[in-house]
């Protein structure tokens, strides 16, 4: 236990240390650190490759509508609508491909 770090004030303060030799390993989600690139702030060091965690499944996030909403069945049919345009018109393939890109220059 005591060589498993598990605090650190922001992400990019655990990647300074990762590049100052103090961490070896960082377990996050490859989506967050690579898109700090595409805004401008890479903070993932050039010397740092990503990898799949092995027998992991990749991560499922959910939108939440409060039952109580006066809005909240025309949310969800218009989340519905939009997520299903957004998956057949291409859009997520762009965007998919856009951070292919970005994970295979890591």
């Amino acid at each position: 236990d005591s060589d498993i770090y598990t605090f650190a004030p922001s992400l990019k303060a655990i990647f300074r240390m990762m590049s100052k030799g103090r961490i070896e390993i960082i377990v996050s989600a490859v989506e967050v650190v690579f898109g700090t690139k595409l805004f401008g702030e890479q903070i993932a060091p050039n010397n740092v490759r990503s990898v799949s965690v092995p027998g992991t499944s990749p991560e499922t996030y959910h939108l939440l509508i409060s039952r109580n909403s006066s809005r909240g069945f025309l949310l969800l049919k218009r989340l519905n609508i939009a997520i299903d345009k957004f998956k057949n018109d291409g859009t997520r393939d762009r965007i998919m491909a856009k951070y292919q890109t970005l994970m295979d220059a890591n």
